[in-house]
């Protein structure tokens, strides 16, 4: 009888003792997964910095890994201005990073080189089969921006019995993204007659962009006699006109008779290929003055002459009188410095030749003045003579808060070659105005590397946003080029001292403050109607024009917050979801799953005090037992 009470004394404490472990476990483990996951809440709703830049980074680097293999038609897709009334829409150009991985057998093998990060190829290349050559680029009045290129049939020769084309495509946010190609010259363009090395600008005031364009069967560079340019039958300059922003383009004017007139001892011309200068300052008609340039061939040699015309390319002067500014010269590119005057950079090797032309302070129309008895040399680099670009701008130096002009200068700059592309600047003051000035003073520190491998002519222009769109000749080895797209911020160019004061519209590489005897026509309307916004209010300009920036900023805001109080509005109504909206839900959600758990930190502290008890109470039976059972 004993016996039988014992046993079932132990199996009521086993009943009871069962249950109280099992408990305890349980709440235990509970308590350690809660405070756990407690805890990785806890670091889900820190706050976290802005991953606006993070997220387009990684879509970029997402897109630039994609690798795409575009199609090789035998001939450009062509889209003649009669079709193409309406703007195409923008497609995403092929980044660049594009790679694939190789057998583990076989080494990797590719014809290109590596490319910038961020660059887009606009016109590729891929197996040496498609010339591509010459690049123009310009910034359009609604700050669209135009892209140019030679499509050079067969082979990569220059005009001269040889078949050429140009290629056109757009951007319309700030070279992001470059919608389809259209061919402006191919129905006018035979298997012996073509057009190339295009010559381009935006109008600032208007939608219109002009292109002076090489055209013919005759070759300024031709080896063959019978091809070879001359007075009595030259290789001819076409204007090409569009009056939409680059979309469609009239029919090519031709203005060799008018060009060959101005001057009746020049046997052969030819257009240099690039940026035309439109003027900051000289308006003495319906449209700022245009500046471009051309070399004239002599039996001794080469020379530049600076062209300039007041009715966007239609009838053309002579700047200066009838000696060249820059003899044995080569193509060169014209910018006008901050003082009004006009300099003349003339391709060389390793640098530029310059020279600068002086206005007529009497003269108002300014239609004279005097070019520098000899010019002066840059000496930038190591490279090779190359077609680069020059361009002013309009900045603020980062360490000392002061705003000055500074000068770029794109040119390849390793081994007496065209390897190393990149871009040069230099401070420019007021009182920089002639060419020992602009020569001098040029540190070789100040130059940020495009790209190392080969590459060839290059061209910018000064985006809608600040920015600075960069076009060039990516060289593919021995089998010609890419064109090669990339925008550049001027602080990362200048590796953080400056940066662009101004963005928007309009002049674009305007305002400067006009201190100079061009003051007098150029005061009234170099702030007129130039729809351009600061980005440092501090900037200290003369009263008159401080007066009219002042009104233009204030018009500008009244207009910005019409805007974004009814594109507000129209978000309340139609687009609920908005970025601090979505960012709200996500914070209730959290708020409101957190409330959900069903253990929160007060009851976990309880669930490991109840876990605790219920163990210390089973040890306890367990010692009584032992001690009872003794």
């Amino acid at each position: 009888m004993k016996k039988q009470l014992e046993n079932h004394s132990t199996l009521e404490h086993k009943r009871y003792l069962k249950p109280l472990l099992l408990t305890g476990g349980l709440l235990l483990t509970s308590a350690y997964f809660t405070h756990d996951a407690s805890a990785a809440e806890t670091q889900d709703a820190t706050p976290k910095a802005s991953v606006t830049d993070t997220n387009k980074t990684a879509e970029t680097t997402a897109v630039a890994e994609t690798t795409t293999t575009p199609a090789t038609p035998e001939t450009p897709k062509a889209t003649t201005a009669a079709t193409t009334n309406q703007q195409p829409a923008t497609t995403t150009v092929t980044q660049t990073q594009t790679t694939s991985t190789p057998s583990p057998t076989t080494p990797p093998q590719t014809l290109e080189q590596p490319k910038p990060e961020g660059s887009q190829t606009l016109w590729d290349n891929p197996d040496g089969e498609n010339y591509y050559r010459i690049p123009a680029i310009a910034s359009t009045g609604d700050g669209h921006v135009v892209a140019v290129s030679d499509y050079r049939y067969n082979d990569a020769w220059d005009l001269g019995h040889h078949r050429i084309d140009l290629l056109v495509k757009h951007s319309t946010d700030n070279g992001e993204t470059w919608g389809p190609e259209t061919n402006i010259t191919k129905q006018y363009s035979s298997e012996t007659v073509g057009y190339g090395d295009a010559a381009m600008v935006a109008d600032r005031d208007s939608n219109k962009v002009v292109i002076l364009s090489a055209y013919g069967d005759k070759g300024y560079w031709h080896k063959v006699p019978e091809y070879v340019s001359t007075r009595q039958d030259p290789l001819r300059i076409a204007r090409l006109v569009s009056n939409d922003g680059g979309y469609t383009f009239e029919k090519p004017q031709d203005i060799t008779q008018n060009i060959y007139g101005l001057n009746d001892k020049w046997t052969r011309l030819f257009a240099a290929s690039g940026r035309i200068m439109q003027s900051r300052y000289v308006k003495t008609g319906d449209y700022y003055r245009i500046y471009t340039s051309i070399l004239e061939g002599q039996p001794d040699g080469n020379n530049n002459y600076v062209l300039y015309s007041d009715d966007l390319g239609e009838h053309w002067n002579i700047l200066g009188d009838a000696h060249s500014p820059v003899p044995n010269g080569d193509e060169a590119k014209v910018e006008e410095l901050p003082n009004g005057n006009v300099a003349i950079f003339s391709r060389t090797a390793a640098g530029r030749i310059v020279n600068v032309f002086t206005y007529d302070k009497k003269d108002k129309q300014f239609a004279t003045g005097t070019w520098e008895a000899q010019p002066e040399k840059i000496t930038l680099g190591n490279g090779g003579s190359t077609n680069g670009e020059t361009l002013v701008v309009y900045a603020k130096n980062l360490k000392t808060n002061q705003y000055t002009h500074l000068l770029l200068q794109s040119l390849p700059t390793i081994d007496k070659s065209r390897k190393g592309v990149g871009i040069y600047y230099k401070a420019l003051s007021a009182s920089d105005k002639t060419a020992k000035d602009v020569t001098s003073g040029w540190d070789p520190n100040h130059f940020y590397l495009i790209q190392k491998g080969e590459s060839a002519y290059s061209t910018m222009t000064v985006l809608k946003n600040g920015n600075i769109g960069f076009l060039y000749e990516d060289k593919i080895f021995n089998l010609g080029y890419d064109i090669q797209y990339l925008t550049l911020n001027l602080k990362t160019i200048t590796n953080g001292l400056y940066e662009m004061a101004y963005t928007g519209l309009g002049t674009q590489q305007t305002p400067f403050v006009i201190e100079n005897k061009a003051q007098q026509n150029a005061k009234e309307t170099v702030f007129k109607n130039e729809n351009v916004q600061w980005l440092d209010t501090t900037k200290v300009l003369p009263k008159e024009e401080a007066r009219v920036v002042k009104e233009k900023e204030i018009t500008m805001s009244q207009t910005s917050y019409s805007k974004e109080n009814k594109a507000t509005s129209n978000q309340n109504i139609n687009q609920p979801n908005t970025t601090s909206e979505k960012n709200a839900a996500k914070s209730e959600q959290k708020a409101k799953k957190a409330n959900e758990l069903p253990n929160t930190g007060e009851e976990t502290k309880r669930n490991l005090f109840v876990g605790l008890l219920a163990l210390v109470t089973g040890l306890v039976f367990v010692k009584v037992r032992r001690r009872n059972k003794n």
